[in-house]
């Protein structure tokens, strides 16, 4: 009976505390999904400080960052010559993401692109890399993209490699047809056109494009400020296309003809 109830208690113990004494919780968070696992100061032969940077794992808890829906399915991942890890893994309630957008301690980036959205949640680090220089390389913007006029859910997400840092998975948006006739382009946004061979190209830009100022933008690419409507074209061909714009990135055109 006393056997029995110092099981009990040590169940209990590690219930309430999420790790046995002496471990601490460690996440992986990739493709939408957080992985949590327990880890003591050292796994097999390598101190946990090696197996942290190496896994690009992070201190805490899946349900702290956000991922409170357990999948009931666990994963065993190779750590080399230090072992195994053991891996349980998490799903974000969905109910929890509308509530409170991003996890407590996170904020909303956004990577406008082709006409559409890619929006994630990131913390002040992706692995070992400052949240600043995640930025500024993946060029991304604070904000969402309901904010910046996409609101259409797609349904579809894409993983984008961030180099040493890690894996940024965004949710991916389309402007909804309504909101973009209402608002013409996003808020901080204006449109702008190229007409060449008989059509009016018009795109949505900012104060930049990538790393470029938009004055470099709209000189080097022969842009107007203005839409196609007011130029004469105002018959959507609903034909698009996408032109590089040397190192600062693309620009997504919609065309547009004459009213004959």
């Amino acid at each position: 009976m006393m056997r029995s109830a110092m099981v009990l208690t040590v169940l209990l113990a590690k219930s309430a505390a999420g790790c046995a004494s002496g471990e601490n919780s460690y996440t992986h968070i990739e493709q939408g999904q957080c992985a949590e696992t327990c880890l003591g100061d050292k796994l097999g032969i390598c101190p946990i400080s090696i197996v942290i940077s190496t896994g690009n794992l992070t201190e805490g808890t899946c349900a702290a960052a956000g991922y409170n829906k357990d999948t009931s399915t666990t994963k065993d991942v190779k750590a080399g010559p230090c072992g195994t890890i053991h891996f349980e893994v998490y799903d974000k309630s969905p109910a929890v993401k509308s509530a409170v957008g991003c996890a407590s301690g996170e904020n909303s980036y956004t990577h406008i692109e082709q006409g559409q959205c890619a929006e994630t949640c990131l913390g002040d680090k992706l692995g070992i890399c400052p949240i600043s220089i995640v930025v500024s390389t993946g060029n991304l913007t604070e904000g969402t993209c309901a904010a910046a006029g996409y609101n259409k859910d797609t349904s579809t997400t894409k993983d984008v490699k961030a180099g040493p840092c890690g894996t940024i998975h965004f949710e991916v948006y389309d402007k909804s047809p309504s909101v973009k006739s209402a608002v013409g382009c996003a808020s901080g946004e204006d449109s702008y056109t190229h007409i060449e061979q008989g059509q009016c190209a018009e795109t949505c830009l900012g104060d930049k494009l990538g790393i470029c100022p938009i004055s470099i933008v709209i000189s080097t690419g022969n842009l107007t400020a203005g839409t196609c409507s007011a130029a004469g074209y105002n018959k959507d061909t609903s034909t698009t296309k996408d032109v590089k714009a040397g190192p600062c990135g693309t620009i997504h055109f919609e065309v547009y003809n004459k009213t004959a």
